[in-house]
């Protein structure tokens, strides 16, 4: 197969696979990359703690590659249509094609021109490159940066690469680490390997550490540039990232096990085609595997297992943060299905293979990729999109009760005329500052021990008709902690903890899952009758699909007030 065929075909099926999209996965695809490049442009909307506190630790340079796509709508007067919306997920389309062509640039390196066809499709049916690469997460353009770079990576021995050689994929890796600074992991070990493979000879290693120090240099001073012209001070993001990361604030967000990975992550970015990685593990290790390809598939099994390893070490995980090396293991699927019987057959190499049960394999992710793309999570996106069809008049002011980040905000909503109060979410901000974050609880914790008793103790007595902006609907990041104060009824193991003070008007509209309806205080009184009695309905409802967690079922739901 071409490459230009390769890039016709990605480019189609990923800008397509984007646009059709209409879920929600992680809030960071919203919070750390369009919510931002939105509040640049337009002046307004919603900055999560991790770009307000005193030392920042995400970079403006991953945001900022849509705000060119916002200036643009802007300039033209069209960031009121749903070019609003499609525009940027067109361009997360494109970068989530690079995947899939720069992962066929090196299954053609490795494994042969034969092996192109086959790479093309694991990598397009993929479950997880299905979930999460065609949205605009930093770990997918990591991601996707990544697999560029390792197609330009001198992996065998000879010839002794030369400076240039090392130069352009490591610019390209710089670009992965300043989008994401773990992903020097991954380099770390492809350095380490490169210096043992050319211990003897001298000049390859002083090329290597000279394209190192290069790019390193070039990359860290336009990242400190770009961050500080943005931040207005002198801004190291990297570090503060790599700091607050290795601190207890990262375990906030909740902890795992060591084999985290190996029991959880692999299984699910692998999906059906996990016997397949492991049958092709077992032909590099053993030695079975295509004829001329063994050094290279050793190096990125080597990768694969590092990376696998160090990321282990960490408290929080995510199945997301080893997406990187997603790609590399398609290639050891690659290497089982060409051990498949395939000569004599007269078809297409790649076409004998898929047809055999092994290589039917692939094409069993469809439906959970048709499900992730249509259904699982839609309510959270319908939503924004039903709120968007009400005129600003009727629209004065929405409150969204439900675990922080749970919906994009303005990123879809992009109503001006809600800002200062008028538009809320309930937050969830880490125990920065706290010496026992233990007896810190945020927000959306606080709420949810007990929802009614939330309602009586931070809303009005009554709904003013007029309603004005709430003073302190959420805890503004990077605002100093919270006195301690007495717990209440909202948790229990101590009688005081680190509580914000929160003060809400009522919004004429609330959103919500549908579960929170139904819950119930002590004696008996729900949640809906709570907000009938204020004058609230029920005006609008959606199916969000199977939720394992049990404060997002229900779908989701619309309440407007009317009159008492």
């Amino acid at each position: 197969m071409k490459p230009q065929t390769v890039a016709y075909i990605a480019i189609a099926v990923r800008v397509f696979q984007s646009l059709a999209t209409q879920t929600f996965f992680q809030p960071d695809e919203y919070f750390q990359s369009l919510e931002v490049a939105h509040k640049a442009v337009f002046g307004y909307g919603h900055l999560t703690w991790e770009w307000t506190i005193d030392k920042p630790i995400r970079s403006i340079l991953f945001p900022a590659l849509w705000m060119p796509v916002y200036k643009m709508l802007k300039d033209a007067g069209l960031d009121q249509t749903s070019a609003l919306i499609w525009a940027p997920k067109i361009l997360q389309g494109l970068f989530a094609s690079l995947t899939d062509i720069a992962i066929c640039r090196l299954s053609r390196r490795v494994l042969g021109p034969e092996s192109v066809a086959i790479t093309l499709v694991l990598s397009l049916f993929s479950f997880f490159h299905g979930l999460a690469l065609v949205r605009s997460l930093s770990n997918s353009l990591e991601t996707s940066l990544t697999a560029i770079a390792l197609s330009y990576w001198p992996l065998h021995s000879p010839p002794a690469p030369s400076f240039k050689r090392f130069l352009l994929p490591l610019l390209i890796a710089s670009c992965a680490c300043a989008v994401r600074p773990t992903n020097a992991i991954l380099w770390t070990y492809l350095c380490m390997d490169t210096m043992v493979k050319f211990k003897r000879r001298g000049t390859t290693v002083v090329n290597l550490f000279s394209a190192v120090a290069a790019t390193s240099l070039i990359s860290l001073s336009l990242l400190i540039a770009i961050d500080t012209k943005y931040f207005g001070t002198l801004t190291f993001t990297a570090f503060n990232f790599v700091r607050t990361n290795l601190s207890p604030v990262s375990l906030f967000y909740g902890g795992n096990p060591w084999h985290y990975y190996l029991t959880q992550a692999i299984p699910i970015l692998l999906t059906t085609t996990l016997p397949l990685f492991l049958h092709g593990v077992y032909l590099t290790v053993s030695g079975k595997g295509q004829k001329g390809s063994q050094v290279d598939m050793q190096a990125l099994l080597g990768l694969t297992v590092w990376t696998v390893l160090i990321y282990s070490l960490a408290g929080h995980k995510e199945w997301r943060f080893i997406h990187p090396v997603l790609p590399v293991m398609h290639l050891f699927c690659t290497q089982s299905l060409l051990s498949i019987p395939h000569e004599g057959s007269g078809r297409p190499i790649a076409t004998s293979i898929f047809i055999k049960p092994r290589g039917f394999l692939v094409f069993l992710s469809l439906p959970a990729i048709i499900y992730t793309t249509f259904i699982h999570g839609r309510a959270q996106i319908s939503v924004l999109l039903h709120l968007r069809t009400i005129n600003t008049i009727e629209l004065n002011s929405v409150g969204f009760l439900m675990p922080c980040h749970s919906t994009p905000l303005q990123s879809y909503l992009h109503k001006p005329e809600l800002e200062g109060g008028k538009l809320w979410a309930l937050g969830c901000e880490p125990p920065l500052g706290i010496v026992d974050p233990s007896r810190y609880v945020d927000q959306t914790a606080a709420f949810y021990v007990s929802p009614l008793a939330y309602l009586q103790q931070y809303f009005p007595s009554i709904v003013d008709p007029s309603f004005p902006p709430s003073l302190h609907p959420t805890t503004i990041p990077g605002s100093p902690v919270p006195l301690l104060r007495p717990m209440s009824r909202r948790t229990t193991g101590s009688s005081y903890a680190h509580i914000d003070e929160w003060q809400h008007s009522w919004p004429k509209h609330l959103v919500m899952f549908g579960v929170l309806a139904q819950k119930e205080d002590t004696k008996g009184q729900s949640v809906k009758q709570f907000l009938q009695e204020k004058g609230y309905d029920r005006v609008w409802r959606t199916w969000n699909g199977f939720e394992e967690d049990e404060k997002r079922r229900g779908g989701v739901e619309v309440w407007k007030w009317s009159s008492p």
